[in-house]
């Protein structure tokens, strides 16, 4: 006779997921933000001379409700003075701010050859 695999807090084995041992139809947690500082330290970043991203037209900003300082995760897009401030440096390559700007100012290209984000995992 087979052992019953391993379960999590009394789950049976029919209702956990083969994946990640949560029961089926329970959400997974969002990371919490030590997580997240842990994951962000273990990137490596260089930086290019001059930004891969920049405003198409910078005044459109002033007529927005500017949701890229939220929906950033490295804090790229700040609100300073009337104006948009863009600290590439941190740019994670994710690419959000290019589909979710909601009037399509980003001008996005990759950084050159050798800059830019290297994630240790691929």
């Amino acid at each position: 006779m087979k052992a019953a695999p391993a379960t999590t807090a009394g789950a049976s084995a029919a209702a956990v997921d083969a994946g990640d041992g949560r029961p089926r139809g329970q959400q997974a947690r969002p990371p919490s933000p030590a997580a997240v500082e842990k994951k962000l330290f273990s990137i490596r970043y260089r930086a290019d001379e001059a930004s891969h991203l920049s405003l198409a037209d910078p005044e459109r900003c002033t007529r927005c409700e500017r949701p890229c300082l939220w929906f950033c995760p490295a804090a790229v897009y700040q609100w300073e003075d009337g104006h948009m401030r863009l600290a590439y440096e941190n740019c994670l390559e994710c690419g959000t701010c290019r589909v979710a700007c909601p009037s399509a100012n980003v001008v996005w290209h990759y950084p050159t050859g050798g800059c830019g984000i290297a994630y240790k995992r691929g």
